[in-house]
């Protein structure tokens, strides 16, 4: 595909470029594969719809310790129990960001530019939506009533055992699902002291289907991030659990492009255009017409032929390829009448081929043009 513009003085298409930029993941490997996420359909149709912001219906699962099944003997009647449940809020956080030619320089002089600058543009939005998932957790542990979701754990240094306390204060019953665990960096150095972890391969299946090595703990994928996990006086260990985090993926609504594409295609035509002048002027040459030696037959002079099989003159000048005009009575010199006549003399008899059979012109005069 030909490039069809520049950026920072570079080649770049944004059509090619939006093309790699489609086969990056939006978010981490290690966040997709410890299946914190949840797609919602009814949070995708409201964005779709325009909103904003917006509610999600919840139902608590059915626990047979808090509702228990009623006897079956044949006469007490079977009544539906309500099933309890509330309301998640939702809002829309959209987020742009621009950079210039000159940020991404190495990227731009690398064996291909719009690879290396949809990698590192991908590397930046995933490390971005990651430093914001522990900003927004951290925000709703602070909310009224998610008290008891918040451990405290006072201690001179990690211990496995610890860790394992906490994964199962925090998920109970689901403690041995996978999940995310978020470190600090201090925090992670502990773990690799007291080597805890483990790393496992899992297969990720994104916008590509890939194969990845991750450190786990517990079952816990982990992801090591300074950002939000360093409160200046203690370091914060987040765990998500399977599906704790709920994500849309609204339809893609493009921009109406007609006026960019109208442009493109003119741009476009204008440049073939260029393409074409500039092999004419290669290959052209300048007839004066003044000057045009009229001993023998060449471009830009007139021609009296006697057409022999019909027995009647014809008059035409002779020209190069763009100019010719059959209405106007101009032959190009490559045309098999003008490409048979060129250096012929008066008197000169002509056979021409054509694709009507042979034809035979004998010439009766050369003159310039009046």
């Amino acid at each position: 595909m030909p490039i069809t513009g520049t950026f920072g003085g570079f080649p770049f298409d944004p059509e090619v470029y939006q093309g790699f930029v489609d086969q990056e993941a939006t978010f981490s490997d290690s966040i997709l594969a410890s299946g914190i996420l949840a797609n919602d359909q009814s949070m995708a149709s409201a964005l779709d719809n325009g909103g904003v912001q917006g509610t999600i219906r919840f139902y608590n699962p059915l626990d047979p310790d808090q509702d228990a099944p009623l006897v079956r003997d044949g006469v007490a009647d079977n009544v539906p129990t309500e099933i309890s449940g509330g309301k998640q809020s939702w809002i829309r956080i959209d987020r742009m960001k621009a950079w210039k030619a000159t940020e991404l320089t190495r990227e731009l002089t690398a064996a291909d530019p719009m690879a290396a600058v949809a990698r590192n543009t991908g590397r930046y939005w995933r490390l971005y939506k990651q430093g914001l998932l522990v900003k927004l957790v951290n925000a709703a542990l602070g909310v009224t009533g998610l008290e008891n979701h918040s451990l405290t754990v006072k201690t001179g240094g990690v211990t496995a055992n610890q860790l394992i306390d906490v994964q199962q204060s925090a998920l109970a019953d689901s403690s041995g699902t996978s999940g995310l665990l978020v470190v600090h960096s201090k925090i992670m150095a502990e773990y690799k002291k007291l080597v805890l972890l483990n790393y496992n391969k899992y297969t990720i299946t994104n916008v590509l289907q890939k194969e990845v090595s991750l450190p786990t703990i517990n079952g816990l994928v982990v992801i090591e991030n300074d950002r939000g996990t360093d409160d200046g006086t203690n370091y914060n260990t987040f765990l998500l659990g399977q599906g704790s985090v709920l994500t849309a993926n609204p339809k893609v609504i493009s921009p109406d492009t007609t006026e960019y594409d109208a442009a493109k295609d003119e741009q476009r035509d204008i440049e073939a255009r260029i393409d074409e002048l500039e092999k004419l002027l290669k290959n052209a040459e300048v007839v004066v017409e003044d000057e045009v030696n009229l001993d023998k037959i060449s471009i830009g002079c007139v021609v009296k032929v006697y057409d022999v099989e019909f027995e009647e003159e014809m008059e035409f000048k002779l020209v190069g390829s763009t100019e010719a005009n059959s209405l106007q009575n101009k032959i190009s010199n490559e045309s098999p009448v003008g490409h048979a006549l060129i250096g012929r003399k008066v008197g000169d008899v002509v056979d021409v081929e054509t694709q009507a059979g042979m034809l035979q012109y004998k010439v009766l005069d050369i003159k310039r043009v009046d």
